[in-house]
């Protein structure tokens, strides 16, 4: 006999819940669109909104460093 499953269908929400970080899209000295992260030090989840800031900072950096060493040639960028 098979095993009736029942679950939700609905997807689940990804990103955070109930931080006071607030974000802003500014324009940079380049002429680039920065975001900018705000956090309420006064918050009950600070503690949170710290380590979700310091990990989309750590993302950006990663995402920016793949982008500088990926080459299409790698023999042709060591000559």
């Amino acid at each position: 006999m098979a095993k009736v499953v029942y679950s939700s269908m609905k997807p689940h929400k990804l990103g955070r819940k109930g931080t006071s970080v607030t974000t802003k899209r500014v324009r940079g000295p380049e002429g680039r669109m920065t975001t900018i992260y705000q956090i309420d030090a006064s918050s009950p989840t600070f503690g949170d909104d710290i380590g979700y800031v310091f990990a989309q900072n750590v993302r950006r950096a990663r995402r920016a460093n793949r982008g500088l060493t990926r080459s299409r040639n790698r023999a042709a960028a060591d000559a």
